[in-house]
């Protein structure tokens, strides 16, 4: 047994099948026109209410009622039965025989080979949904060209908000069927499943009670139906519902078109709001402000342009740009992140997961995605793919809260740039070594003149003379040699610390005593501080073993030793003070010249910044010091005052292995 009940929107009895008039004691149904006027009182609704209660009966929808003059009556329709809840998924009582979610197989072959007609519709589709900004009329144009896509015989674009759902635009549909599909219950049901999963449904069959009244029944018009809902980025614009008379019609294949043009669809319908919001608030501005249409359909047109400049820029960016959400899906990647991942279109790469697409191809370490979503601050790391450098930099995108939900990943290629580098570190070398040559000849000549002096000692001592009257003892001649053997050792040193200094070493991690490294640059720069009369002195435990590579640390002692030489007009004092444990080792190189100008230090770091004559620097040392603190995963700082000591601080954490701050000035 079943009972149909309907009525109007003040809750008036407008209809009723003939086992609900018998059960209420109702009259027999006469002229359903007058049915209004004849029991038009709230009560019988409650009285309804109560029996359906008292049978355990229950289940309501709202619905549309054409009468015998074609007008629509509005209002709700209840049956209840004493077998089953009648309540329907979507707004209508069935059975759904639903298919298995759609899942996109890569086969386009399969798509290409089986349906060229559809896909040159799709590229028709493709060129001309952006012919024109009008929003009625793009929703229109994208409702029935979707529709003629899958061979629809109906379809509606559905606009869903928080609170409500109402109808963009339909085609080849009733006013009865457009009123009765607007009253869709959203926050239930499929299109709950659909819009929580951001995901097409697809229901091939549609079963109908045969108990329906005819009128509801032929308001149905479907029994295959697709929901697919339309994103623009983040952002929902709406749902497209397309149905089919005849049963199973729909399959993956439909879904499969729908996904190509999808995207454009949603990009082309949120223009045209945006362009029709615009236009809502100029016209409100010319009514309460008396302005000129003119100007302000020129503002509006210069704020459309603006966000297609934004959105051209954004794929303009020769950086691969990523946006990912807490979970490091992909949202949004422009032109060169396209590239990066090696795919066509965007629709490649959205709800992929960032670290599969870059993080599968190096071993990404401590996660700066995450880091930065704790954290809510930037992080800059460098990374090697396939024999590229990559600097990567993520930023923090807060909602309005304040709190971070996505991160933009900024990948750079600076492979060129690392070489370039290092070719200009090797040429900042080659110009130190000829700034040292003076002193490294009065290094070497010294000795020379003084292995010339022992050598005629030791002819004097070994060739036999008439005078002498005893033979030379063997002790006086090893003392001489010994005397030589010192004089070439040191020689020696001066020569291999130069070539060390100015070599082209390949980066080697090791562990090294810190004294060493630093008595090597000191024996380089010796003469240049001697002419200038400048002390230096060396602070720390001569023990001191650290890892790093050796080479950079010669490069940054003789820059930081070199530069605070330069500082000092004439006789001062520099002292080099380091430490180490099993957190890291910190150097300090501390001078007593004239200090550095506060606007200047800003500037130090800047490649060829300088206050020398131009002869005397080229501004690259100190430059070429940040880098190399950089690329070994240090920080360098510096404190000064004009007129007071310059001191520069260079700490390695974890004993030269990098971490993520990556030094700061």
């Amino acid at each position: 047994m079943v009972l149909g009940f309907i009525f109007d929107n003040a809750e008036n009895l407008v209809w009723a099948n003939e086992e609900a008039r018998r059960i209420l004691g109702l009259p027999a149904q006469g002229d359903r026109k007058i049915v209004a006027a004849t029991f038009g009182s709230s009560h019988i609704y409650h009285q309804i209410e109560q029996e359906a209660f008292n049978y355990r009966w229950a289940g309501s929808l709202s619905v549309i009622l054409p009468n015998g003059e074609t007008t629509l009556l509005l209002g709700r329709a209840s049956w209840v039965t004493n077998e089953r809840c009648v309540f329907n998924q979507i707004f209508l009582e069935g059975t759904l025989n639903a298919g298995e979610p759609f899942e996109d197989s890569g086969n386009e072959a399969e798509v290409f080979a089986v349906q060229p007609a559809q896909l040159r519709k799709v590229y028709e589709i493709s060129t001309s949904i952006n012919s024109n900004l009008d929003f009625q009329s793009i929703c229109v144009d994208v409702t029935r060209k979707a529709a003629e896509l899958v061979g629809a015989d109906r379809s509606l674009l559905y606009n869903v908000t928080d609170k409500e759902i109402g109808v963009f635009a339909t085609w080849n549909m009733t006013e009865s069927q457009r009123a009765l599909f607007s009253m869709v219950d959203f926050q239930h049901g499929i299109i709950k499943n659909c819009l929580k999963n951001r995901s097409p449904v697809l229901v091939p069959a549609y079963s109908i009670h045969q108990d329906w009244i005819p009128e509801i029944y032929e308001a149905l018009c479907f029994e295959s139906f697709i929901l697919y809902p339309l994103y623009a980025g983040q952002r929902l614009v709406g749902v497209l519902a397309l149905f089919r008379r005849e049963p199973l019609h729909f399959g993956d294949r439909h879904l499969m078109l729908l996904q190509m043009i999808s995207n454009q669809m949603a990009i082309a319908v949120l223009n045209a709001q945006t362009y029709s919001d615009m236009r809502n608030i100029t016209n409100n501005l010319e009514r309460e402000l008396g302005l000129k249409a003119s100007q302000l359909q020129v503002s509006e047109l210069a704020l459309v342009r603006k966000s297609n400049e934004l959105a051209a820029v954004f794929d303009a960016i020769t950086d691969a740009l990523f946006v990912a959400d807490g979970n490091f899906v992909i949202r949004d990647v422009n032109q060169a992140g396209l590239r990066f991942a090696g795919v066509s279109n965007t629709m490649g790469l959205l709800n992929r997961s960032y670290c599969e697409i870059v993080g599968k191809r190096y071993n990404c370490g401590n996660c700066y995605l995450r880091q930065t979503l704790d954290s809510g601050l930037p992080q800059t790391v460098e990374i090697e793919i396939d024999d590229r450098v990559f600097t990567v930099t993520t930023y923090p995108v807060l909602d309005e809260e304040g709190k971070t939900n996505q991160v933009v990943c900024a990948l750079r290629d600076v492979t060129i740039v690392r070489k370039k580098g290092a070719e200009l570190i090797q040429s900042q070398k080659m110009q130190a070594v000829g700034t040292l040559a003076a002193g490294v000849a009065h290094e070497i000549r010294n000795p020379l003149g003084a292995i010339s002096n022992y050598v005629y000692i030791l002819e004097e001592q070994m060739l036999p003379r008439p005078e002498r009257s005893a033979m030379v003892e063997p002790s006086e001649i090893r003392e001489t040699l010994s005397g030589i053997r010192r004089l070439v050792e040191r020689s020696e040193t001066v020569i291999r610390n130069l070539l060390d200094f100015s070599r082209d070493k390949a980066p080697n991690i090791s562990s090294f005593p810190l004294r060493t490294v630093i008595d090597q640059i000191l024996l380089l720069v010796g003469k240049t501080a001697q002419k200038k009369k400048v002390e230096i002195y060396v602070r720390g435990d001569p023990n001191a073993t650290v890892t790093s590579d050796t080479g950079a640390m010669q490069h940054i002692l003789f820059n930081l030793v070199l530069n605070a030489i330069d500082a000092i007009e004439s006789g001062g004092a520099i002292e080099v003070r380091y430490s180490s444990d099993e957190s890291g080792f910190w150097l300090v190189v501390e001078d007593n010249g004239g200090g550095i100008a506060r606007e200047h230090m800003e500037k130090i770091f800047n490649p060829f910044f300088t206050t020398k004559a131009p002869d005397r620097g080229t501004g690259l040392g100190l430059y070429l010091v940040y880098n190399e603190v950089r690329r070994l995963g240090g920080t360098i700082s510096v404190e000064s005052a004009p007129g007071g000591p310059t001191k520069f601080t260079v700490q390695f954490l974890t004993n030269g292995k990098e971490d993520n701050d990556n030094g700061k000035r």
